[in-house]
């Protein structure tokens, strides 16, 4: 070799077995491409002009020179698992699924309603659809979409195997969902995401969604207190409660855990659940959504409508309804400019703080996201 330079190229080549549950069994091969390093070592110092620029630095013991940058591991992650050399079905839910299906949402979180409402989902055909993703055979990702309206689709319950993550899949059942509203006539999508989900979020504006909302947590402990009568509305008076909303700059309506265009015919489903509220004297001076959330013991509204003296009585209510049924707290969800907000607090209510993964805080609540 010229100037005597004596010359090591190493490829490095890694095989682990990453181990994903408790199981001996269940093991993982990955092979990761470290990189290639060079080692040159100069038994004298070589002429600059007879080596590449990038290779000038040296010292009379030698000198490490790396000829390929170590990979991202995201990329690299990627280079491993990518949809390309695996064949990927997304198709209508069936029956038979089920089974997977109840194994992964197992496997994604604890006490997820999913379970509650599959059978349901897969069995109704005219509303919606519901999609499973298989990779080499596998069900590794769900997702739902609802048709609430005949301009707007629902997307819900998107459920990746953590195992199967990186490979597209969330994406891939996006798409899908997207391309089978545009072919049933809806014009726009919706999405909730929890406001502290960040990675769901960034996925979700990196499918083209926009967010059209945020809405903040404030709660309250029940108590005891004196609060006028409330009922459903009738069916008659939904149009001065359109009007109400929309003189106060409200034209989403959040109810049965879905997003809608606030109109008749939202107010209406809302009024056959149960859920729909107006003080027994002024049925048309306010309005509120009731929800009962199982699983937090609570009752939640989003969103009040109507003049601050109106609200704060039918907050109050919805107060000592809870108090009445031995629930330990309610909740309201409104947006951070709300004209209500000075009202609940007023009433005693207090943003919900949760923690971050990192240490910090931030108050809780949701997101709405749409798609045009």
């Amino acid at each position: 070799l010229p100037n005597r330079v004596l010359q090591y190229h190493l490829l490095i080549q890694v095989r682990l077995q990453l181990r994903i549950s408790a199981d001996p069994r269940r093991v993982l091969p990955v092979e990761v491409l470290v990189g290639c390093v060079g080692w040159s070592r100069c038994t004298k110092p070589p002429s600059k002009l007879s080596m590449p620029k990038k290779r000038r630095k040296y010292d009379q013991w030698g000198y490490w020179h790396l000829f390929t940058p170590l990979p991202d591991f995201d990329i690299l992650e990627k280079n491993m698992f990518s949809n390309r050399r695996r064949h990927m079905e997304i198709r209508r839910a069936q029956p038979s699924d089920r089974k997977a299906v109840m194994a992964l949402v197992a496997a994604v979180s604890e006490g997820d309603y999913i379970p509650y409402c599959w059978d349901d989902w897969v069995d109704d055909t005219a509303t919606g659809i519901s999609l499973v993703a298989r990779l080499d055979h596998r069900l590794v990702g769900i997702a739902h979409v609802h048709f609430l309206s005949k301009r707007v689709a629902w997307f819900q319950a998107l459920r990746v195997l953590p195992t199967a993550r990186r490979m597209g899949v969330g994406k891939a059942l996006s798409q899908a969902c997207l391309d089978y509203s545009a072919r049933a006539g809806r014009q726009v999508a919706r999405l909730l995401i929890d406001i502290d989900n960040h990675a769901s979020r960034s996925l979700t504006a990196q499918a083209g969604f926009s967010m059209i909302a945020e809405w903040l947590r404030l709660e309250k402990a029940t108590g005891p207190v004196s609060a006028p009568d409330i009922e459903p509305p009738k069916q008659e008076q939904l149009p001065r409660l359109v009007e109400l909303a929309q003189a106060n700059g409200v034209n989403l309506w959040h109810t049965d855990w879905e997003t809608y265009d606030l109109d008749v015919e939202a107010l209406s489903i809302s009024l056959r659940n149960g859920t729909l509220h107006v003080l027994a004297d002024s049925p048309t001076a306010t309005m509120l959504d009731i929800s009962y959330d199982e699983e937090d013991e609570e009752y939640r509204a989003y969103n009040p409508v109507g003049e601050p003296m109106a609200v704060s009585q039918i907050v109050q209510a919805m107060e000592s309804a809870a108090y009445e049924r031995g629930l330990p707290r309610i909740a309201v969800l409104l947006a951070a400019d709300s004209p209500h907000l000075p009202t609940l607090q007023q009433l005693g209510f207090e943003f919900a703080v949760i923690n971050t993964g990192n240490g910090d805080s931030m108050i809780d609540g949701v997101t709405i996201w749409e798609y045009t």
